[in-house]
């Protein structure tokens, strides 16, 4: 089984990569100096792809999908939540 993970935990990035590479990875790209460019949107699509998955397209879906949009801040921080 192949693992990739690229989070932001307690305002630090944490990098991980387990398994064995397959065909269509990069493995360069885990190697640079900034952690979330390690595994960007555009490369996770590309390697879903690979595997058959659209999971950036609306149609990929089929009709009873129901897609949400949350923002996100550019440099990956969780928005701020209040019960107020």
């Amino acid at each position: 089984m192949r693992q990739l993970t690229a989070e932001y935990v307690y305002n630090q990035w944490e990098f991980a990569d387990e398994g064995t590479y397959l065909a269509f990875e990069d493995p360069a790209a885990y190697e640079a100096a900034r952690i979330p460019d390690r595994l960007t949107a555009e490369r996770l699509a590309a390697y879903c792809r690979a595997m058959g998955i659209d999971p950036f397209s609306v149609p990929y879906y089929g009709p009873r999908a129901v897609l949400l949009r949350r923002p996100v801040d550019v440099l990956g921080r969780v928005p701020r939540r209040s019960l107020r």
